[in-house]
């Protein structure tokens, strides 16, 4: 199913008699790179591009071939006690119910706190305010960052002082495509590895950066 899911999520959805024509198998292929670079699973990575997935499949692996819960599911509407399964994630009730009132859910899901997840809503950011209903869009940015942030090894306050320096648009008129994707996350990475191995603090690039004469 993870070839299934990184093709529709690249908008493939149809094949040709040869399978795949050679754009279609570089993207598919650049997808399945890219999880791997980051160490991410296929679920994870493409939600980079694409709204998280909401798809079943069937596990052939057991006798009474039952549905695997999608990547939604088991994010929102898991039976565990770290993330308990909440009705308003239903998909008939997603758009009546607001940010505001899910918090633990979503905090839960993304692996982050809830002051984290407000400064990642904020008006500077993805410009999500909490007391909106939610979407499968808005759910799937507040996820994509949080895993920008835990890829890249930084907390999402340090992210989003990142996105700040280096003028990065997170809510851009046209959706970003999967190479720009990757280039964005490279360039994100680069910096970081810059940032650690320099003399310099987050904090002082900040301020060489704002202070350049140059600019």
């Amino acid at each position: 199913y993870e070839l299934d899911t990184v093709l529709t999520s690249l908008g493939i959805s149809s094949f040709n008699a040869t399978f795949l024509s050679e754009a279609e198998y570089k993207l598919a292929s650049q997808a399945i790179v890219f999880a791997r670079q980051f160490h991410v699973s296929i679920d994870e990575i493409a939600t980079w591009w694409a709204d998280i997935r909401e798809v079943q499949y069937t596990n052939y692996n057991t006798e009474y071939q039952d549905a695997l819960p999608s990547f939604y599911d088991n994010l929102f509407k898991s039976k565990l006690d770290k993330n308990p399964s909440d009705e308003a994630f239903d998909h008939s009730n997603l758009s009546s119910e607001k940010y505001e009132d899910h918090i633990p859910a979503i905090v839960a899901a993304a692996g982050i706190k809830e002051d984290e997840l407000r400064l990642l809503t904020g008006a500077d950011m993805l410009n999500i305010p909490l007391t909106n209903t939610m979407s499968l869009s808005g759910l799937s940015s507040i996820l994509r960052e949080a895993m920008a942030a835990r890829i890249l090894g930084v907390s999402v306050n340090e992210l989003v002082r990142i996105y700040q320096l280096k003028n990065i648009d997170l809510t851009p008129t046209v959706p970003l495509t999967l190479g720009a994707r990757q280039e964005l996350l490279e360039e994100l990475s680069a910096f970081v590895t810059t940032l650690s191995s320099s003399r310099f603090s987050l904090s002082e690039w900040e301020y060489l950066i704002k202070n350049d004469d140059t600019n």
